[in-house]
């Protein structure tokens, strides 16, 4: 999932650099995750994120043309969030992703328009966390490296250095 995220945080620069939907502000488009596809400001899609990914929106705001509801792009469901203070800016996006069932995994992640993307075990949250570190999210590499020791009890021994 984390290059399901990687591909939206390009998706929204590419959106902000050429002012995708022709408002004359270069803005990040933060109603949707799914309208990054699906929006059609001259007719004709964006599609600067995969269909698969659009689909995986739990709460689109685009018209989106297919008939079909929401499936999960690699177990994930996406969606925007908002921020805490409620401020109504769209010189900032935030995104969240969660398993769309247990064996898809356990782990949350969300990203903001720093690009920096953040883990843990929860429920997917209402808003972006203020300060994500200080509320006990943490870095795609430390998910990596607490799921290996769980899934490997003898994480720490490494024969070759005997």
């Amino acid at each position: 999932m984390i290059a399901k995220m990687k591909t939206i945080h390009t998706a929204q620069e590419e959106f902000r650099q050429k002012d995708s939907d022709k408002n004359g502000a270069h803005d990040y488009w933060c109603q949707d995750v799914a309208g990054l596809y699906a929006l059609s400001p001259e007719g004709k899609p964006l599609m600067f994120i995969t269909e698969e990914l659009a689909k995986a929106d739990l709460r689109p705001a685009a018209r989106l043309p297919w008939k079909e509801g929401p499936v999960p792009a690699v177990g994930y469901w996406v969606a925007a969030l908002p921020f805490s203070d409620k401020k109504s800016d769209r010189n900032r996006f935030a995104v969240c992703a969660w398993p769309s069932e247990p064996m898809a995994g356990t782990w949350t992640f969300v990203m903001s328009h720093s690009g920096v993307i953040y883990g843990k075990e929860c429920l997917p949250p209402l808003t972006y966390p203020e300060n994500p570190s200080r509320e006990g999210w943490v870095t795609p590499e430390q998910v990596y490296n607490l799921t290996r020791k769980r899934r490997d009890p003898l994480w720490w021994v490494r024969p070759w250095d005997y």
